[in-house]
């Protein structure tokens, strides 16, 4: 039921929600980079890399806004962002190319163009809610 829409949680947005959601968690993980964060290029095709993100991103907000505390920010980097980065090492050497997922053993191909796979993403939920 996408009635109750969870921010962190993309199955639970309508397509709208979802495009603002895609777009805020580029967003954050720009931000990332500039922090010196290594966050693989082919990010956004891994959905368990894209959910822990938008998790990450909301806990982040909690996490620095009053009355937050020192302690809660520093949670956040070492409970939440640290073991994130040691779980997606492994997708580091992709090098943003996959099999197709309907031929594993194939040769990998490049990734789409991150705004390609939102609008992708936009329009499928568009079609599951129609």
């Amino acid at each position: 039921d996408l009635s109750i829409a969870t921010p962190w949680d993309p199955d639970t947005l309508d397509a709208d929600l979802l495009r603002i959601a895609w777009l805020d968690l580029t967003t954050f993980v720009d931000w990332l980079h500039t922090e010196d964060i290594d966050i693989p290029r082919c990010w956004y095709v891994h959905g368990w890399v894209v959910r822990r993100l938008l998790a990450l991103q909301h806990w982040h907000a909690e996490a620095h806004t009053p009355p937050a505390t020192a302690r809660q920010a520093a949670e956040w980097w070492s409970l939440g962002l640290r073991p994130l980065i040691q779980d997606w090492a492994d997708l580091q050497g992709h090098r943003d190319g996959h099999p197709p997922a309907d031929r594993p053993w194939a040769a990998p191909v490049a990734s789409p163009p991150l705004d390609e796979f939102i609008e992708h993403a936009v329009q499928l939920r568009q079609e599951q809610t129609a």
